[in-house]
């Protein structure tokens, strides 16, 4: 039974089994998990691997995309370049021209280097798109709307051309959300989040997804998903360290709520974010 987008975001997917009958989905902090016995698994071994939390993360984005798998990253940023790991050195790419800026940087500087090659092109337009399409190219990406322009593509027309051609269909799905927009039903292979905006939608928390239809990108995608979950945890770990430099007398920071957000506000964004 498909429920409507409502129930899938208050519900998840009602997969749970917490052992002490939570009903709302436990946030798991550890790293690691007991065996019940030797060569024995909970299914849960490591937290970079896999987490209670973050599967059902993944179940219901899943669900809300209406696709067959998802994987959640840290940032948007971190699901995009692992997603790149499905294209080889010598593989072409055809782009929407208004992009997000994180995404033109990744590929200018480390797609290109691996000898990856994106083509930027209207993609509003799908006769333009099928003029950019060379022998090796492997994928169509599509940003619609476009950020900031908003600009529109037709996605099903594109996954058409794309299928006929032998390529993938890439949707970033950010601006509309799986509530207004769902690339996969329209014929789209894989689509990415940066769950930091709509998805999220407080703007406190940073957080991105890969959802696809398709089983064998998932798979490959799996093998690098808890890699690039390292960049949060770096700027937790440097944060920590500064503030115990600056501040080592002020023992009840996490306590002191009202100085912990005076500080956060006014002090991080003119010496540390610029």
């Amino acid at each position: 039974m498909a429920f409507a987008a409502e129930t899938i975001c208050v519900q998840g997917s009602n997969e749970r089994k917490d052992p002490f009958g939570a009903i709302s989905m436990p946030i798991y902090q550890n790293a690691a998990y007991a065996h019940p016995g030797l060569g024995k698994s909970t299914g849960y071994d490591y937290s970079r691997c896999s987490n209670p939390t973050r599967d059902e993360v993944q179940k219901t984005v899943a669900l809300l995309e209406q696709g067959t798998e998802a994987l959640a990253f840290s940032t948007g940023m971190a699901a995009i370049t692992a997603m790149m790991e499905i294209f080889s050195p010598g593989d072409h790419l055809i782009a929407t021209d208004d992009l997000y800026g994180g995404t033109l940087r990744l590929w200018n500087t480390i797609s290109h280097k691996n000898g990856i090659s994106v083509d930027c092109v209207d993609t509003s337009n799908v006769g333009t798109v099928k003029a950019a399409l060379r022998p090796e190219t492997k994928a169509i990406y599509l940003e619609t709307p476009s950020n900031p322009m908003m600009k529109v593509a037709d996605i099903q027309a594109i996954a058409d051309l794309a299928h006929e051609n032998g390529c993938l269909l890439i949707v970033d799905n950010t601006f509309l959300s799986p509530y207004f927009q769902k690339p996969l039903t329209l014929g789209a292979d894989i689509v990415v989040h940066s769950g930091t905006k709509y998805l999220e939608g407080h703007n406190d928390t940073l957080s991105s997804s890969i959802i696809s239809t398709r089983l064998q990108e998932p798979v490959c995608l799996r093998l690098t998903a808890g890699c690039y979950s390292a960049v949060s945890r770096h700027w937790q770990s440097a944060w920590n360290s500064t503030r115990r430099m600056l501040w080592p007398s002020h023992t009840g920071w996490n306590r002191d709520r009202k100085w912990k957000k005076s500080i956060i506000s006014d002090w991080i964004p003119d010496r540390i974010r610029s």
